[in-house]
């Protein structure tokens, strides 16, 4: 039986609104039962005692009958009734920030409260299961600023170096972080990984094919391809000039979400409403 991960609602406790948790049906024993089903196998591996009675019930005047034996107050139980817990269990999130910095988010200084809400939810992470990265793209390339960590110390120093400014290489940005993804998903087998992308979505700046737009939209499908959960989050949706991001999103088979207020609380409301999607 494979496991069933899914997002649960982010919950907007203290002063954060990270309160967000990913969970995974649990594959024995353990974890919080959530429900009960009729079991896969004849073999009833976690007996829902209360939904077995529940479904023995209705029959329990005709076999007792069939049986000769309605007196002696005992219920009768066939296979059909058999019935195994569900069970849910908390597991982490291995979020991936890919956050343009280009010259465009020096407006207003969107950059900075980007850095911002990383720390914020990193330093939310640190009390749970979650580890935070960060992949930015600029000019021609995209780099690996800060590896998945679950150390606020080390993402602070590694936060502190990045610089902006130049073209906008988005697919470069999507590209690496899938890469970082996969290779997540190799060490951490017990971690979902995320890809969050802060960016106004117009890519200016091709990696290899001379079509920026293009490349964007290949980045995205490859997203798709291995099912990472991915959140576009718009710096920029204007009707004047409205970006790719709602389209990114899209091919990523992903959420699409503006930032009204691009500061880092807004960063952080929005991430809880796409997480509550």
């Amino acid at each position: 039986m494979k496991s069933g991960l899914s997002f649960r609602p982010f919950t907007a406790g203290g002063s954060s609104a990270t309160g967000r948790r990913l969970r995974a049906e649990s594959l024995d024993a353990k974890g919080t039962m959530t429900g009960s089903r009729r079991p896969a196998t004849k073999k009833v591996r976690d007996p829902a005692l209360t939904a077995t009675i529940i479904a023995a019930a209705p029959y329990q005047v005709q076999r007792s009958m069939a049986l000769q034996d309605n007196m002696t107050g005992t219920m009768k139980f066939e296979n059909q009734d058999w019935r195994e817990k569900i069970r849910e269990k908390r597991i982490g999130a291995s979020i991936m920030f890919v956050v343009d910095a280009s010259g465009s988010m020096r407006k207003n200084q969107r950059l900075r409260e980007a850095k911002a809400a990383v720390l914020s939810i990193l330093t939310d992470a640190y009390r749970k299961r979650d580890r935070v990265g960060l992949v930015t793209f600029r000019g021609v390339e995209a780099k690996l600023l800060l590896p998945l960590t679950n150390s606020v110390d080390q993402a602070r120093r590694y936060l502190s170096r990045l610089p902006a400014g130049g073209k906008t290489p988005l697919a470069a940005g999507i590209e690496k972080a899938v890469g970082e993804l996969r290779r997540e998903r190799t060490r951490m087998k017990g971690s979902v990984p995320v890809m969050v992308v802060i960016s106004d979505g117009k890519p200016n700046s091709p990696i290899r094919s001379g079509d920026a737009v293009q490349e964007a939209r290949l980045a995205a499908a490859a997203v798709a391809k291995e099912k990472f959960p991915f959140i576009f989050m718009d710096t920029d949706a204007t009707w004047q000039e409205p970006g790719m991001g709602r389209e990114i999103a899209r091919l990523a088979g992903g959420i699409y979400t503006t930032l009204v207020d691009m500061s880092a609380q807004g960063i952080l409301v929005a991430l809880a409403k796409a997480f509550n999607h």
